[in-house]
């Protein structure tokens, strides 16, 4: 009616085929003038169909990746590279992020907030990445509403073919000051551990040398002077052809015994040449001794 009033009009329709399916019609009907009057009505029909369900897929995918985006614990931002402005970007809860970090609006607004040391390394960073459209990734502090700094972690891509411009800068970063915190705890435990342990040794060391300097100075010299003592028994013992000779030396040879026992555990324990001579000396003169078995 609004075609035969002298106005185009349009309207889109279901129009049910043969074969069970539903096509989408986009018709439109335009007004025929002639001498002032509309004389007929011209109608364009064309299926829509393919086109109407790109238009749903391309809102559904829309759809997916925003709530993603609002779910995750990382902040997504969209960058137009040419530009370098924010396109778009997630929602800021500190509760979820973590983060007190002030919303940039554009590259240079987010990088005068990164930390001076790390500035100029995410700047080259970036810039490599838009003219050779790598993947890159990051870790840098960046300052915060009360002016400390926090640690972030970030991740970007860019991707032809979308955008304004053709390409779209699309990135991902989330606040890793607690993870920061947490290792360099983990390290200092680390490191306290480890000087637990050179101590251990030291301690232990220092035991095996002092149980070493006795049994070699005290317990050996003590079996010595007895090894003598049995000796002299043994020898007056034969010249009165005393029937205990036999046995004082077999006493005698095990004092003996057992003075040469404790004088190799005195060395298992702490050999004394290490303190003589040093552990490289010392090594070689037990290969040495060895070499001659």
């Amino acid at each position: 009616l609004e075609a035969f009033a002298g106005k185009p009009a349009c309207t889109l329709y279901d129009y049910p085929c043969q074969d069970g399916k539903v096509r989408i019609l986009d018709v439109r009907w335009y007004p025929v003038w002639d001498s002032g009057k509309v004389m007929a009505v011209s109608e364009i029909t064309r299926d829509i169909t393919d086109q109407e369900e790109a238009k749903q897929q391309l809102f559904e995918a829309e759809r997916r990746y925003r709530t993603v985006a609002w779910s995750s614990t990382d902040m997504i931002r969209e960058i137009d590279p040419e530009t370098g402005l924010f396109k778009w970007i997630s929602e800021q809860d500190e509760s979820k992020h973590g983060r007190q970090v002030p919303l940039a609006k554009s590259v240079d607004e987010w990088i005068a907030m990164i930390h001076p040391d790390d500035r100029d390394h995410v700047r080259n960073t970036c810039e490599t990445a838009l003219a050779t459209g790598r993947y890159f990734f990051l870790e840098y502090r960046i300052r915060t509403s009360s002016g400390d700094y926090r640690y972030w972690e970030d991740r970007a891509s860019v991707i032809s073919g979308i955008g304004e411009n053709g390409r779209l800068w699309i990135g991902a970063c989330k606040d890793i000051t607690d993870l920061k915190r947490a290792e360099t705890v983990l390290q200092e435990s680390r490191e306290q551990a480890c000087s637990l342990a050179r101590k251990l040794l030291s301690v232990q060391e220092e035991e095996r040398r002092r149980l070493a300097r006795e049994l070699h100075d005290d317990l050996s010299q003590r079996l010595a002077v007895l090894a003598i003592e049995a000796g002299k028994l043994e020898e007056e013992s034969r010249r009165n052809e005393d029937p205990m000779f036999v046995k004082l030396k077999r006493i005698r040879e095990k004092i003996v015994q057992v003075s040469a026992d404790v004088h190799s555990l005195s060395r298992q324990i702490h050999p004394s040449i290490i303190d003589d001579l040093g552990l490289v000396d010392a090594m070689r003169s037990e290969i040495t001794a060895l070499s001659w078995m």
